[in-house]
């Protein structure tokens, strides 16, 4: 099973980093979810979610910034699953769109409810924000 990480990033407002999966993406495109995705060879979870949370957003992070959230495998539909280490974060910086995503935006619990993120149940992300 692929491994991999996401990282619900929120800022001093409280609100929590979404990103809308490209079009072009074979999986969940047009989907909102959390900044993340696989982890390499020998990679350590939370270097695997430094390195895609730069790569995604060029937001900078260290393993004193993370705290792990949850171990558990996610159902994007119904042929692709992976086992996925969720962690938490901080941080005011404004992150830069690559190919990946076609938007960003921080969002309230509310929000983040409606969007209907890929990958997590309403409980979970309700789970997220209050962990914050």
């Amino acid at each position: 099973m692929v491994e991999g990480t996401m990282t619900a990033i929120f800022n001093s407002d409280g609100k929590m980093l979404i990103a809308k999966r490209s079009p072009n993406k074979k999986i969940a495109p047009n989907r909102w979810n959390l900044i993340g995705g696989r982890i390499e060879p020998n990679e350590k979870p939370e270097y695997a979610a430094i390195r895609e949370v730069f790569e995604e957003t060029q937001i900078k992070l260290s393993p004193d910034d993370l705290s792990l959230f949850a171990e558990n495998i996610q159902h994007w539909d119904r042929k692709h699953k992976f086992f996925c280490y969720t962690y938490i974060a901080h941080s005011n910086n404004t992150p830069q769109l690559n190919q990946e995503h076609s938007e960003f935006k921080f969002v309230s619990l509310n929000e983040a409810l409606d969007a209907n993120i890929v990958g997590y149940t309403k409980e979970e992300i309700e789970l997220l924000f209050l962990s914050n």
